[in-house]
């Protein structure tokens, strides 16, 4: 199973709609996929069309509950398509999880028992370089960062591959970057510069392909 996060402590890049479109894509095309929603805010959730007021079960019980499995809490999308929803509850993982041995493993046990279940397990990150997002990036094996061509969204990305480097440092994790370039509008000068100097300062890291900007 290839298990990626997506992620940027900016909030606006467009990190929900790659997760999203990505999962709908491999999972129209036969694979088997699960997109865990890692986001108190839902919207991945939400763009799937589950109801998070109402949720059972959510990714917040998932973290909490060591009795519960993966398939406890996934909800089929479709035959191909499962997703493990969240809600606002989600917002008191990080305090309820303050200090706890092991707190940032908690993502990565669950999905390795679900791991003969799905090709692709996909992570949606909050807009924040939190306990939530490093769960995410510590549970993956793989991470997309996910930038818009604007100088916050470069801070962030910066900010993430600081994070991706100690987990790859004191965890002893190795965790394969990868960058992508959203909302892109060519016919602007700022973003054609901005495309040159992420490329020079991401190196081979950095997609080749650009998402254009598109209503």
């Amino acid at each position: 199973m290839r298990s990626i996060a997506i992620v940027n402590q900016k909030g606006g890049c467009g990190k929900t709609t790659t997760a999203v479109n990505l999962s709908s894509i491999l999972a129209d095309a036969g694979q088997r996929v699960l997109l865990v929603d890692c986001d108190p805010q839902s919207h991945a959730s939400m763009g799937l069309g589950l109801e998070t007021d109402h949720l059972e079960r959510s990714t917040y019980d998932l973290l909490m509950d060591p009795s519960l499995h993966v398939s406890d809490v996934a909800v089929p999308v479709t035959d191909t398509l499962d997703v493990v929803p969240s809600n606002v509850v989600l917002s008191a993982v990080e305090q309820q999880l303050s200090g706890r041995a092991d707190r940032e493993n908690k993502l990565r046990r669950k999905l390795d028992e679900s791991e003969a279940d799905y090709d692709y397990t996909f992570i949606d990150c909050p807009p924040s370089v939190g306990l939530l997002t490093f769960n995410a990036i510590v549970a993956a094996s793989e991470a997309i960062v996910v930038m818009e061509p604007s100088y916050y969204s470069l801070h962030g990305a910066m900010k993430v591959m600081e994070t991706i480097g100690l987990v790859r440092s004191q965890l002893g994790m190795s965790k394969r970057v990868r960058v992508l370039l959203t909302m892109y509008d060519g016919r602007t000068r700022f973003a054609r510069e901005f495309l040159r100097e992420a490329r020079a300062r991401f190196g081979r890291e950095m997609f080749e392909n650009t998402i254009r900007n598109t209503i």
